[in-house]
């Protein structure tokens, strides 16, 4: 059973399975973003088929009750520096991106979004952050990307190509408990259904 509610606008659908809880993600938008970088819409075609099948990823903090931040840090080994995500506080693979999601691009008020509908968060191994999500119905979200092409022009890094590595869900700081705030000004997730 699909449910429109105009006041939320949340799609509510009845699923008999329970393994997993959908989301809609706005991910990437093609304007200036807060870390002075700037996604290229023409860069959106050749980029999107990277995002199937990447992760999605959190570290739910149960002092906080709630997710944190993009939890990693840079080790060194034989073969060179990477992102270690192997230790306590680390982020986890929560979720994922599915080959039988839609990924699609939409105007809303003259910014061009990558949109990615019918991504799942798989709740038996995520309980906290399952019942998290149901409760807020939408939390920010941040892109992991490697930039493949780029160009910097007054200040500005003008992302061309790009991989997709995954998406993190954000939640506090967990020094002092105030918002994490999103690298793309409304890039969120919100849930279809529980």
């Amino acid at each position: 059973k699909n449910f429109s509610l105009d006041v939320s606008n949340i799609d509510i659908e009845e699923i008999n399975n329970r393994d997993f809880m959908k989301l809609k993600i706005y991910a990437i938008s093609d304007q200036v973003n807060r870390n002075n970088s700037e996604f290229l819409r023409e860069s959106f075609e050749t980029s999107i088929p990277t995002i199937y099948n990447k992760p999605i990823l959190a570290y739910y903090n149960t002092s906080l009750d709630d997710t944190e931040e993009h939890n990693g840090r840079l080790d060194i080994d034989d073969e060179g520096v990477f992102t270690d995500y192997q230790y306590t506080e680390g982020e986890r693979a929560v979720g994922v991106i599915p080959e039988s999601a839609e990924i699609y691009i939409e105007n809303i008020d003259g910014k061009n979004w990558v949109v990615i509908d019918g991504c799942v968060i798989w709740t038996e191994y995520n309980r906290q952050l399952y019942k998290l999500i149901k409760r807020q119905l939408k939390k920010k979200v941040s892109v992991e990307i490697e930039m493949l092409d780029w160009e910097e022009v007054d200040g500005v890094t003008k992302i061309k190509a790009w991989k997709f590595n995954g998406i993190t869900v954000l939640g506090k700081h967990p020094e002092d408990g105030s918002i994490v705030e999103e690298g793309i000004e409304g890039a969120h997730l919100q849930t279809l259904d529980y």
